[in-house]
């Protein structure tokens, strides 16, 4: 038989409470489902530009129904990659030389991101696309090189 410590050299034992203040944790409102529409992307912030090499979105909110309505654009696709990845990660610049993962895409905002972009523009998209092309310029390319096969 195995004879511990006695009792009287033991630490008494004590329940701590696990600290969590709910107005300082993250939203998580962004992860609850939709309901059967889709979330409007948040503006852009004036400081974020695109790149002089590409040209300009129009001046139209790319996730309208209006805005979709003409031929889709490389441009379309770019506005709405980047309105839709500021509205998931609050960050408004996308570095193209680093992957979107590494840049605030968790899995749960790469799903939605994903999910967004099929309803938007109509067309099915593989949910391992990011991984497949995973800097904004490939992503673009090859939503581009879809929406206008479909």
């Amino acid at each position: 038989m195995i004879k511990g410590a006695d009792d009287a050299k033991r630490k008494a034992v004590a329940s701590i409470p696990i600290p969590f203040d709910r107005q300082h944790s993250p939203s998580l409102t962004a992860y609850y489902p939709a309901e059967e529409k889709t979330v409007t992307p948040a503006p852009r912030p004036a400081s974020q530009e695109i790149s002089a090499d590409k040209p300009a979105a129009n001046d139209s909110d790319p996730a309208t129904p209006e805005a979709a309505s003409g031929p889709i654009t490389r441009a379309h696709i770019d506005g709405l990659i980047r309105e839709l990845f500021f509205s998931l990660t609050s960050i408004d610049t996308i570095d193209p030389d680093v992957e979107l993962t590494e840049q605030g895409l968790d899995s749960m905002s790469l799903t939605e991101l994903i999910s967004q972009l099929e309803t938007i523009l109509e067309v099915d998209l593989d949910p391992d696309l990011v991984f497949d092309f995973p800097l904004v310029d490939q992503l673009t390319d090859k939503i581009f090189e879809l929406a206008r096969g479909k």
